[in-house]
């Protein structure tokens, strides 16, 4: 029996269902090969989602850490300034006590300039070189309010100092 005649003939009267069979076949070979292929690209998307997730948390730790460095320092040196601040204003009630005998003192004298400046040089350590006699020292001339003025040059004084002080470097 010769089958060769047989399939040629089978062949022929049904090529449309062969085709449309390999055409499936192929197509099915396609998809999965396309599915598989997109399987592939799902992990890799997924490993790059959660590289990404793991970099952003490292760097959200990070910032984290920054600012609180940062904050630590500031406060820091807030604490630093304030106690220099603190110094200055214990220190400004003494002066401003000193200021007053030094301007109060010469008005109750009535003498000269030069005596006005020795008796603030008698006074000690706390008043600088460079502070002026009272303008009002002479018979009839401005009137001047020795506390107001004191309270004024001892202020005047310290806030100089504690300035000076902010730009030496930290103990």
């Amino acid at each position: 029996m010769n089958l060769l005649p047989f399939s040629i003939s089978l062949l022929r009267a049904h090529w449309k269902l062969i085709a449309t069979a390999g055409v499936i076949l192929a197509l099915s070979l396609y998809a999965w090969r396309l599915d598989s292929l997109r399987a592939g690209y799902k992990d890799e998307r997924d490993n790059v989602r959660t590289e990404y997730a793991l970099f952003r948390e490292a760097v959200t730790a990070k910032a984290a850490e920054a600012l609180a460095a940062q904050k630590a320092v500031n406060a820091n040196q807030e604490r630093i300034w304030k106690d220099k601040a603190n110094d200055a204003d214990k220190s400004i009630d003494d002066l401003r006590a000193r200021l007053r005998l030094a301007l109060v003192r010469p008005q109750a004298g009535g003498g000269s300039g030069s005596g006005a400046g020795a008796a603030a040089q008698a006074d000690g350590p706390g008043i600088s070189q460079g502070v002026p006699t009272p303008a009002g020292s002479a018979a009839g001339s401005v009137c001047v309010n020795p506390d107001i003025l004191a309270g004024l040059a001892a202020y005047a004084i310290q806030a100089h100092e504690w300035a000076i002080s902010l730009d030496q470097p930290n103990p």
